[in-house]
């Protein structure tokens, strides 16, 4: 199978074709479908840049809120 028809599967796909109607068209076994578009999700994985980092942990300076919401005042009872 050449490398543009391999690339059509994984675009058809991504539109919405079945891989029971990609591998009946291609004459392929439905298992050699499903490799194609387990190889490209690891190229485009292997592609991506690494998870964003964790969100900062809550600045001192920022009130804290409550779960309601509203920001901690002096003298409140918790």
């Amino acid at each position: 199978m050449s490398r543009r028809q391999r690339l059509e599967i994984v675009k058809r796909c991504q539109g919405g074709a079945l891989q029971r109607e990609l591998a009946e068209a291609y004459g392929v076994h439905i298992t050699t479908v499903r490799r194609i578009l387990q190889q490209s999700a690891s190229i485009i994985v292997r592609g991506m840049s690494p998870a964003p980092p964790p969100p900062p942990a809550r600045r001192a300076d920022r009130p804290a809120r409550y779960p309601g919401g509203e920001p901690d005042r002096p003298g409140s009872r918790r």
